[in-house]
């Protein structure tokens, strides 16, 4: 912490222990972290510095949700932009990204967060140390496949988007010059008749602008120039990796279980943002002592209890996901959507384990949802976005 507090010692003391990764609404006093704030910038600087790297070398991850071992390389990739006049490249756009490389040599794109919901491996199981041996072929292979993603997924319809914004930049400036001619002019003849009524101080001013009026041309044809051509001067840096993974499969419960209670906390964290930012006052009665602590019974049938300074009170039990799928509602929990039809919630979190995991509130769960029974209650993905809609065009109406 100690490189942290000279730079934040710049911020106003009533914020300093208020950090937040989404930008905070007018008039809140918080820390908003993200690339180029000082905080944000140090912090990055000194993880690089410590892990970066191990991060390069590789290390082990259990994923409990595949079957067979795969790679994981995480990237840095940019897109930049070279200087019409002294070639100096700026950075246009900023991408952290994952790949998922299988035994087969498939690949795909998976959010960088991926990473995140893995548990640590402890050990090379030998049945893939053949896929770890591949090192530098992996490596390179993949930056080949990034690549090509890259410039298809991201690069050409950039370069399109400048293209379109172009045309509309060349006009104004067109529009920009015609102006600009015509007020020179005018000021070219006003200072013409006052110099032939004897101000031949002015004479000075009336060169200048003459000098302006000669380059006008030739300025707007270099500035129309340079904007046609900007989508031609985007182009890609070479990929740069910050680490990779070996992440093998796991049927052991405790990994398991700490995977599930990753991404639950992830879910919670989100549905806990929502509702604050809808005016809830939250309070977290997901394990009994929790629950006991806010006055109910052990094991109340929901993870939230929420209350808005409307009266409105909302029994919130949370699912979360690390990417989309049915979720499993226990016994008790259905029994309390039941019974507290009302104001009995429930919120899916979908892509837990992405940089945009969101959020869809079910009202009423047990008379809005179709639902089937199989340990518990399962409630399929179809269903759970269906509600959800169905509920949001309600209160689009309203």
């Amino acid at each position: 912490m100690d490189v942290l507090w000279p730079l934040m010692e710049r911020y106003p003391v009533d914020c300093r222990n208020r950090w937040t990764l989404t930008k905070p609404e007018h008039g809140v006093n918080a820390i908003f972290l993200h690339p180029g704030e000082p905080v944000f910038d140090a912090m990055r600087a000194w993880v690089t510095g410590k892990y970066g790297e191990s991060a390069a070398r590789g290390a082990v991850f259990v994923d409990p949700e595949v079957n067979e071992a795969y790679l994981f390389h995480l990237a840095l990739a940019q897109v930049v932009e070279e200087d019409a006049d002294d070639g100096v490249s700026r950075v246009v756009e900023t991408r952290l990204l994952g790949v998922r490389q299988w035994p087969d040599g498939r690949m795909e794109e998976v959010p960088a967060e991926h990473v995140l919901v893995l548990q640590p491996g402890d050990r090379l199981p030998p049945v893939w140390v053949s896929l770890a041996a591949r090192g530098d072929a992996a490596r390179e292979q993949a930056s080949q496949h990034l690549e090509q993603w890259m410039e298809t997924s991201w690069l050409e319809p950039l370069q399109m988007q400048t293209r379109h914004r172009s045309s509309e930049e060349w006009h104004e400036v067109e529009t920009g010059y015609q102006a600009l001619e015509a007020e020179l002019a005018i000021q070219r003849g006003q200072l013409t008749k006052r110099i032939r009524e004897g101000e031949q101080a002015l004479q000075g001013r009336l060169t200048m602008i003459k000098r302006r009026q000669a380059t006008l041309d030739q300025d707007k044809t270099q500035a129309q120039a340079r904007i046609l051509h900007s989508a031609e001067r985007l182009h890609l840096r070479p990929v740069e990796f910050l680490g990779h993974a070996l992440v093998i499969p796991s049927q052991d419960p405790a990994v398991r279980e700490q995977h599930s209670a990753d991404v639950e906390q992830i879910a919670m964290d989100v549905s806990r943002s929502v509702l604050e930012n809808e005016g809830f006052t939250v309070v977290d009665v997901s394990t009994a002592a929790k629950a006991q602590a806010a006055g109910l019974s052990s094991w109340p049938g929901f993870d939230l209890l929420a209350h808005h300074p409307d009266g409105q009170e909302r029994l919130v039990e949370v699912k979360g996901r690390a990417a989309r799928g049915e979720v499993l509602v226990s016994d008790n929990e259905w029994a309390q959507a039941c019974n507290h039809r009302n104001t009995y919630w429930l919120y899916v979190v979908w892509d837990c384990a992405s940089a945009h995991p969101y959020a869809l509130a079910v009202a009423d769960p047990f008379g809005s949802l179709l639902a089937k029974t199989r340990g518990g209650v399962a409630v399929p993905a179809g269903e759970i976005l269906r509600a959800s809609q169905e509920r949001s065009e309600r209160h689009g109406k309203a």
